[in-house]
């Protein structure tokens, strides 16, 4: 293409070929006078091409925009070496986005590659994209270039920086702008718009992403308009079929180079901000950590100090905002504030904290229902009643730092988290001077706090729930199989966690009620199997309360699970509904990317079978010619030598 106009046009041909294949445009030794049909012929075979070429754009457009809604910067992404060390290439950088883009690489403190015309770049002043950034004006360095022939340019800007540890590359490939009708534009500036938006942003990624891919690290930001993500923009169709290329080159190359920690994407320029900011740009590219100023660029290898050092100021920074935090709640319910009252309150409602406090809730439920159980030898009896004192001395001093935690205010008491706490320890409290209730245990009540942890079982928190069980090292090789549990199956965990404490409560207040008085409730599984007939409204009929107290529990239970029990069955409902909803769109959207290929392969082979029945009326109508050319020719000799021809065959 960019070089002098030839015969022979080539042509990707999706599906059929594996390479390019030639369509003869025209040729000397056709007839000079084609048949009749050969203008509709050609209307149709460019009508089918035409028609191939912009259902397959819509498929590549789907796509792109199905993926662009995901963040670019991938995981696997490798560290780039330190800013110090390394360069970053910008194309375009003498104005508008590229020297944006430059003076974002300059306050990281890499060293720069400015590249543009000679005219563009003579004028610009290293000092201004330096700016307030750590890199000196020395490490700037303006490399004229001129790509107007993309493999002579790129080349030859390939051989002057070649020695340089070039990590990143930024593309500016919508420089060269030109609109208008299609057959009204010029030849000339068609190419050279082409050549640079196209031609240039496929030599450059060709050359410095193979070094990147050696070095296993490397960057690569191609800048595009808007006109790219909408096929067929009348009076821009050639400039949008450009950035329709940036658009597809970008979200190809970060597919084939994700394994070996390369990054690519393609940025916009409609995604500034309304001040031409680039925070929201590249937040989500894979030179995202350009906005924040920080050095995402760290070696691969960070001392064990410099760890240590940044997680201890990380660690200041969230002492000091919930410090800040505590101080505002403290004047807003007006209690005092008492000495270490803010860390013991930032303990307590950390995930850890409350991850452990429903470990311990577990095993004091767990005790309660093995003594509780037939065929238990008294010895182990005695033994787990001890563990669950001490579990409930624990309890009580949880309910003491809460208390503590917001100034020992005695309205604080009244809360109703704090009437159950309260509730779980009364009977391990109550004990030396009440010896009647000696046996009776409470604590299986701490289940209604351990309620709030199942928020971490919704797809966002649940992404992070391993990461603050294990920390965030030894969680990564668990994330995959994280990431493959849907959102339904936490709403089924969910609603499960919450029914089952709804029956356990009912069953042990039940028990606790009935058991010395009532016979049918001699042991704790008779008590589970009455509150589940009962909380599902069965009603067999062959066990039922006696007292008052287990007559009055389980109707405040069925209360609540008339309410409770529908409401948590719905929500399963509407997350399996929105999975299959999903699954539904994800096999239309299949279904219609196939029926749109199918649909391009049937007018490619449609416009390629109308170029085959023209070349072929095309040969008989030479073959045609060249007999009436021989005919004539034998009609016109003479007899003697005809004679002689016949006597010579």
């Amino acid at each position: 293409m960019w070089a002098q106009p030839t015969t022979r046009a080539f042509v990707r041909l999706p599906q059929l070929t594996p390479g390019w294949a030639p369509i003869t445009t025209s040729s000397p030794s056709r007839p000079s006078q084609p048949s009749q049909c050969s203008a509709t012929n050609r209307l149709r075979a460019s009508t089918g091409v035409a028609l191939g070429i912009t259902v397959h754009c819509r498929c590549a457009y789907r796509s792109s925009a199905k993926q662009a809604r995901h963040a670019h910067s991938s995981p696997n992404l490798s560290p780039l070496p330190t800013p110090a060390d390394s360069w970053a290439l910008v194309t375009g950088a003498a104005t508008g986005l590229g020297q944006k883009l430059a003076a974002a690489c300059a306050e990281a403190g890499f060293g720069l590659i400015l590249t543009d015309e000679e005219s563009a770049l003579h004028s610009l002043d290293p000092a201004k994209i330096a700016g307030n950034g750590t890199v000196s004006s020395d490490r700037i360095l303006k490399v004229p270039s001129s790509l107007a022939d993309p493999s002579e340019g790129a080349a030859y800007l390939y051989d002057k920086i070649k020695d340089l540890d070039v990590c990143m590359l930024m593309v500016c490939s919508d420089r060269y702008s030109y609109t208008g009708s299609f057959l009204s534009q010029s030849v000339e500036k068609l190419d050279r718009m082409l050549a640079q938006n196209v031609g240039a942003t496929a030599a450059l990624c060709r050359l410095f992403a193979n070094d990147m891919v050696q070095a296993k690290r490397g960057r690569i930001l191609l800048v595009g308009a808007p006109a790219g993500a909408t096929p067929g923009i009348a009076g821009a169709c050639a400039f949008a079929g450009s950035m329709a290329f940036v658009r597809s080159l970008a979200d190809g190359l970060s597919k084939e180079l994700a394994d070996v920690g390369v990054g690519i994407s393609c940025l916009e320029s409609s995604t500034l901000g309304r001040d031409g900011s680039l925070t929201d740009a590249l937040a989500s590219t894979c030179v995202g950590f350009l906005i924040d100023g920080e050095q995402a660029a760290l070696p691969a290898a960070p001392t064990l100090d410099a760890a240590v050092t940044a997680s201890s100021r990380d660690e200041v920074e969230i002492e000091d905002a919930w410090s800040e935090e505590y101080m505002r709640l403290a004047d807003a319910e007006n209690f005092r504030l008492l000495p270490y009252a803010a860390e013991i309150d930032r303990l307590q409602h950390a995930p850890l904290s409350e991850i452990s406090n429903a470990l311990l809730t577990g095993l004091a439920c767990s005790i309660y229902v093995f003594t509780r159980s037939p065929g238990v030898s008294e010895g182990t009896i005695r033994v787990l009643a001890a563990a669950a004192s001490s579990i409930n001395a624990l309890f009580f001093l949880d309910f003491l730092a809460h208390w503590y935690s917001r100034g020992l205010r005695w309205q604080y008491l009244f809360n109703p988290y704090m009437l159950i706490d309260l509730l779980c320890v009364l009977p391990f409290l109550a004990r030396p001077w009440v010896p009647s209730i000696n046996s009776m245990e409470l604590n299986f009540l701490k289940l209604i706090r351990v309620l709030r942890i199942y928020r971490f079982f919704r797809p966002k928190a649940f992404n992070s729930f391993l990461r603050i069980l294990v920390g965030p090292d030894q969680a990564e090789p668990y994330e995959d199989a994280l990431r493959g549990v849907k959102p339904y199956q936490l709403q089924i965990f969910r609603t499960f966690g919450v029914v089952f404490t709804l029956i356990f409560i009912t069953a042990g207040l039940c028990y606790e009620a009935e058991h010395m008085v009532n016979p049918q409730f001699a042991d704790i599984f008779s008590s589970f199997y009455f509150s589940v007939i009962a909380l599902s409204t069965v009603g067999f009929g062959d066990i039922e309360p006696m007292t008052a107290g287990g007559r009055l529990v389980i109707t405040v239970a069925i209360i609540v699970g008339l309410c409770l029990i529908p409401s948590e069955a719905s929500l399963v409902a509407n997350a399996i509904s929105e999975e299959q909803r999903k699954l539904d769109e994800q096999e239309a959207e299949l279904a219609l990317a196939e029926a749109e290929r199918t649909r391009a392969q049937l007018a490619w082979d449609a416009a390629r079978i109308a170029e085959l029945e023209e070349t072929e009326r095309e040969e008989r109508a030479r073959v045609l010619e060249l007999e009436a050319f021989v005919g004539q020719r034998e009609d016109g000799k003479p007899k003697s030598e005809a004679a002689m021809d016949e006597i010579q065959s």
